[in-house]
């Protein structure tokens, strides 16, 4: 058959296919987004419970679209042909050991139809995502014919050994790119831990140093603010609820509820005023007793948070990546290629 004027993916060198659909997941991604925010404003951004599934609906449908709308691509040159797919290895085989390629029309909704036929008559290598027309054009290229086929072939001895090689690469990049982003995100999640231990760290710091004072302080942090509060009663586990008799600068509501870490003195139930300690927006103490919000800013302020982030988010993925990147090719190989 002749062969068209262009290349199928328009005007690309000769002997190559490519298969993509990213202009299709923009269109999608800008149409999800509107919905979005449609439904946002329809809502006057009053039902976060609505808003969080559409968030979830959009990543879901994204994280679904994303992988079949990545490229693909065939190429052949004047020893192989290669045929690479997102986050996996290039496959190779040796142009001279192609017969033909076959179209499998028994084949599954989803699965690769076209295969290149090896000298043995069998499955070199398969493909997916390509038309009858395009890969016609591509058999034509290469200056074999195209055959269909009702029953799947057999692996070929050498698909064997080219799906083993592939297996062992694609085993170390796929991993060290793995932990190279687990890296990454290890490096950034202990920045942040990190800048959130500084920050509760000052607070605490802060708080050591501040005196007692009966009227707010134009800075939170100027004093620890002793202000009384009614108990309106408990919750189910047993942190107090409170009702402060006027606005407190730095609370954003006049009801709250907070645990305690230990016995008040005086002790309160029900329908009882206590005396609040408040400092920086914080509920630090009733009638003398710690309450759990001291306790997470005192545990979340030292420094072993950061000693433990980075052990197990830096350290860890770093000594895998070297592991990947260094070790023996038996470490990693696959059970099929070993065998």
């Amino acid at each position: 058959m002749g062969l068209p004027s262009l290349s199928p993916d328009g005007g690309a060198p000769a002997g190559r296919l490519r298969d993509s659909h990213l202009l299709l997941l923009g269109l999608l991604t800008v149409g999800i987004l509107a919905a979005l925010l449609g439904a946002n404003l329809l809502l006057n951004g009053t039902t976060v419970t609505v808003e969080a599934r559409l968030s979830l609906l959009v990543a879901l449908v994204l994280v679904a679209a994303v992988p079949r709308s990545l490229p693909r691509t065939l190429i052949a040159d004047d020893d192989q042909i290669r045929w690479k797919q997102p986050f996996q290895p290039p496959r190779t085989i040796a142009r001279s050991d192609v017969i033909a390629v076959a179209y499998l029309s028994s084949a599954a909704s989803g699965s690769p139809r076209f295969y290149f036929v090896g000298r043995d008559d069998k499955a070199l290598l398969w493909i997916d995502r390509f038309s009858q027309e395009q890969m016609a054009w591509f058999a034509a290229y290469l200056g074999i014919t195209m055959r269909s086929v009702n029953v799947a072939p057999m692996k070929s001895a050498t698909a064997d050994q080219v799906a083993n090689a592939n297996a062992l690469t694609g085993a170390r990049r796929g991993w060290a790119a793995a932990m190279g982003v687990c890296l990454l995100g290890g490096v950034g999640l202990t920045v942040a831990l990190d800048a959130i231990a500084l920050s509760y760290r000052d607070t605490m710091a802060d708080y050591g140093r501040a005196p007692l004072c009966a009227q707010p302080a134009s800075n939170p942090r100027a004093c620890r603010f002793d202000t009384p509060a009614l108990v309106t009663g408990f919750t189910a586990k047993g942190d107090a609820e409170l009702r402060f008799p006027s606005p407190v600068p730095t609370l954003k509501h006049q009801t709250t509820s907070v645990g305690l870490l230990a016995t008040p003195d005086p002790a309160f139930s029900t329908g009882d005023t206590v005396q609040v300690e408040v400092f920086d927006g914080y509920l630090m103490a009733i009638n003398g007793a710690r309450t759990t919000t001291y306790g997470t800013l005192a545990s979340n302020s030292s420094p072993w948070l950061v000693v433990a982030a980075v052990g197990l988010f830096v350290i860890v993925p770093a000594i895998a990546l070297v592991i990947l990147l260094k070790a023996p090719a038996s470490w990693l190989r696959p059970r099929s290629a070993s065998a």
